[in-house]
């Protein structure tokens, strides 16, 4: 993908976090890029693939800072390390939490992707990469039916972040930590 449509991704991610999905519009993302009427149309036609394109890069960004913290291996790698990853789940939880803006635009986006089935195949897509790291975890803690329980998981992890974006206290990691291990206890018994 060019640096421009990078850059007009990154301005939308901003505008959506900064004043909601309802502000998003082509020439928004032009203002807070600086760049002249027209360009972001000319990248992306319409609002429909400006959205999917956004989705698709919030992905890539969370995937990219994992395969940061992997340092080359993939989470196969570490699937038979119940510490490892743990150790995976709360740096991504806490980068997730520091990354306000990304917390915010995933937010708004997957409420407007729950009412547009069009644009869910995306965030399920997305989903799918942390069911992947969910899984071995589960199985190496001891979970009867790790499949079973993933999503369960998720969803406590989704919800342990919505809280984050109202709760004024930064979440330090002895506090995502305990979080994650309560979670995990809970469908591991």
């Amino acid at each position: 993908m060019s640096s421009v449509r990078l850059h007009l991704l990154d301005c939308a991610i901003a505008v959506i976090a900064e004043r909601g999905l309802a502000a998003l519009s082509h020439r928004a993302v032009e203002e807070r890029a600086g760049f002249a009427h027209g360009a972001t149309t000319y990248h992306f036609r319409t609002r429909r693939e400006l959205l999917l394109a956004v989705l698709r890069r919030l992905g890539e960004r969370e995937q990219r800072t994992l395969a940061v913290y992997l340092g080359g291996r993939d989470v196969d790698a570490v699937s038979g390390d119940p510490q490892a990853l743990r150790d995976l789940l709360v740096h991504h939880l806490q980068r997730l939490i520091a990354d306000r803006a990304d917390l915010l635009a995933r937010y708004e986006l997957f409420l407007h992707a729950a009412r547009n089935p069009d644009l869910q195949p995306e965030v399920q897509r997305w989903r799918a990469v942390f069911a992947g790291m969910a899984q071995p975890l589960l199985a190496a803690l001891g979970a009867p039916d790790p499949a079973a329980a993933a999503p369960g998981l998720m969803a406590g992890l989704e919800g342990f972040l919505f809280g984050q974006l109202v709760d004024p206290r930064p979440a330090d990691p002895a506090r995502v930590r305990a979080h994650l291990d309560a979670l995990l206890h809970a469908w591991t018994i």
